[in-house]
């Protein structure tokens, strides 16, 4: 293996660390929601932002890294998984499984926070909801249609 191809693998296997790390932060963060711990909440999206900027930093070296290989094998492929056929036969199974587990993990990750965010709004919702049940004089004003604020009526939530 190369410099270039080495410092590939290298980046790559960061990739994947630092993404199975924020998918554990994501998942901590699920239980955080779920239990109703908002400091930690706060202090948990902060290390998943954090996180999540680190593993853009890596994707973008890899993929810069990337380029440049393929600048040197005179390729105008863009995308490691296409150039797969430039490398020597003995590392593309390496490079093949790596790239595999990005595209996992990635998914997994997108997946989860996906989940989190519909958690987050539906507790938002759940939250609103009773509050306007319970404080309906504190309900939230919206505009008419005509531009104008209107506040909903405490009758439409009267129970009997």
């Amino acid at each position: 293996m190369n410099d270039a191809v080495e410092l590939l693998v290298t980046l790559m296997r960061q990739e994947i660390e630092a993404y199975g790390e924020l998918l554990n932060l994501i998942r901590a963060q699920q239980e955080t929601i779920l239990e109703r711990q908002t400091e930690q909440l706060e202090f948990l999206t902060a290390e998943i932002d954090a996180k999540l900027e680190a593993s853009r930093s890596l994707t973008l070296k890899r993929e810069f890294i990337t380029l440049s290989i393929a600048k040197e094998k005179g390729s105008k492929k863009r995308r490691l998984s296409e150039l797969l056929d430039c490398f020597d036969p003995n590392v593309r199974p390496l490079l093949q499984a790596l790239i595999a587990e990005i595209r996992a993990l990635s998914i997994r990750t997108k997946e989860k926070s996906q989940q989190n965010q519909m958690i987050l709004m539906r507790a938002c919702e759940l939250s609103e909801s009773l509050l306007q049940k319970f404080l309906p004089e504190k309900s939230p004003m919206t505009y008419s249609p005509t531009g104008k604020i209107k506040t909903f009526s405490k009758t439409l939530y009267a129970t009997g």
